[in-house]
């Protein structure tokens, strides 16, 4: 598939997986997408997506599964991604995300995998994060050829600069 995602996407109510990776999709994420009430699964990386993640996307509580790595996603993680109250697995990594991580993302106590590396993340994970039974958490906190460390993380379990 090439091009944008039409609005109309939104139209398959009870579709449960939307697998689009690897694909040449562009554009934003609709917010139509919140209709689909059913979608477990959405899938949509390494794509050349743009723009913020829309925040009719966490509205969406059937989601088990998020993934919009390699991407060039942009703005923050918002801590209304509380509400993805089933989501297990969250790939996020290799955007240009920005902010810290909200605090509220230690809430998800379904969350096994938790991947935000390679973004312009920064500041502390929050402990909350951290006493989850993560199966899978990557950051952004190893020394880069600066010195610095993005983000500062005591559980990660594994650490890019």
């Amino acid at each position: 598939m090439v091009g944008e995602l039409p609005s109309e996407i939104g139209d398959l109510a009870q579709l449960e997986a939307l697998e689009l990776e690897s694909n040449g999709i562009s554009g934003n994420i609709p917010d139509t997408l919140s209709e689909m009430k059913s979608l477990k699964r959405l899938i949509l990386a390494k794509n050349s997506l743009i723009g913020t993640i829309p925040y009719s996307l966490y509205d969406m509580s059937s989601l088990q599964v998020l993934s919009i790595s390699e991407n060039k996603i942009s703005g923050h993680i918002s801590s209304n991604m509380k509400r993805l109250t089933n989501l297990r697995e969250a790939y996020f990594w290799s955007n240009m995300l920005t902010g810290t991580i909200p605090e509220q993302i230690g809430d998800l106590s379904s969350l096994d995998i938790f991947q935000v590396n390679h973004n312009q993340i920064t500041g502390t994970m929050p402990s909350s994060v951290c006493y989850l039974s993560l199966d899978s958490l990557f950051a952004d906190c190893a020394k880069n050829s600066a010195g610095e460390v993005k983000v500062e993380c005591d559980c990660c379990h594994v650490c890019y600069s």
